[in-house]
């Protein structure tokens, strides 16, 4: 079911060969466009977020391992906020050039929404006053370090030399199935559990919550362009995905354990100790992260597995809810 909306090039100029708009007109009942008409529904401002008791707690109602535990894991997000807002434009870029063009124009909406996420990370931090070193945090974690670094700019940014289906597959899986799904999703639970423990910092949390709604869609949309392209090109993709996937996933275990090393590291006295170090620090914390991740992972696994006998025209009429989506 590949498009016919693409580009040709001729005389080596890029013609687009015709505009859906004006020729047949959107596809309101596709995935890409339903996600994009909860988008609307759902859109919010991080620049209207009050951050101002936070900065009251920051100063007044944490302990310093929780205020360390914070930094640490706030950091990760707001570097990575930033990686998927930076390398999401390749992806919108493959997808046009293949014809695809509700997918296309749904990743515009959804890189507004990536920066949105990577601002709103950043007045966190500036009205509490910790901005200094920042990517210490970062760079000390060896798996964060070479998925965010590295991984996926690589995987993102080889769609604009080589758009094949291989590669769109493998880059959604380092970028929406691995970063966004297993870890930042995963992240995210732990923040609203953390805030359950010990309710401080509701500014940030409020934030969370909703960048957590955003990124559902996030990753919704990477399991349904890799069954897009499983549905169109056959089971080879599939192979191509379970192998890609098993290669990356032991990095967010890896980043986890490292992450908790770190966060131990200091000789840390009892009294220091405050209610969302000790979870994020003890196997049931660890554990409880890593049992969320696989529940979130399986449910959108189970639609890739499905799409090697559907049809393309399945894969893109599907509802919001087989991804575990709110919003028909």
């Amino acid at each position: 079911m590949i498009s016919d909306f693409g580009n040709e090039e001729i005389e080596g100029k890029v013609i687009h060969k015709k505009f859906k708009a004006t020729t047949q007109g959107f596809e309101w009942d596709s995935f890409p466009m339903k996600l994009y008409m909860l988008g609307e529904k759902l859109s919010w401002s991080s620049l209207q977020i009050d951050f101002s008791k936070d900065a009251i707690d920051w100063k007044n109602n944490m302990k310093e391992a929780d205020k360390f535990t914070v930094l640490g894991t706030s950091s990760f997000f707001l570097a990575g906020e930033e990686c998927v807002a930076r390398d999401i434009i390749p992806m919108i870029s493959a997808m046009e050039e293949l014809g695809f063009i509700e997918e296309a124009m749904y990743l515009t909406q959804f890189a507004k929404e990536e920066t949105n996420h990577a601002i709103g990370f950043r007045r966190w931090f500036e009205v509490i006053g910790e901005t200094e070193k920042l990517d210490y945090y970062t760079k000390q974690n060896e798996g964060y370090r070479k998925l965010f670094y590295e991984i996926i700019p690589t995987d993102m940014k080889r769609l604009y030399k080589d758009p094949s289906p291989e590669n769109i597959v493998k880059a959604a899986i380092s970028y929406n199935l691995v970063a966004e799904g297993i870890g930042a999703e995963t992240g995210y639970y732990s923040y609203i559990k953390g805030y359950q423990i010990n309710p401080v910092l509701p500014g940030l949390i409020s934030m969370i919550r909703l960048i957590a709604r955003d990124e559902s869609r996030h990753v919704s949309f990477g399991a349904y362009v890799i069954s897009l392209m499983v549905s169109n090109f056959g089971k080879e993709l599939y192979e191509i995905y379970t192998n890609y996937f098993t290669q990356l996933a032991p990095l967010i275990s890896q980043l986890i354990e490292q992450q908790r090393k770190f966060l131990l590291s200091p000789n840390w006295r009892e009294e220091d100790k405050g209610p969302l170090f000790k979870y994020f620090t003890s196997d049931e914390g660890v554990n409880d992260l890593l049992s969320y991740a696989q529940k979130m992972f399986l449910m959108r696994n189970s639609l890739i597995e499905r799409s090697i006998k559907m049809k393309p025209e399945e894969v893109r009429k599907m509802g919001l809810k087989e991804l575990g989506l709110e919003g028909e």
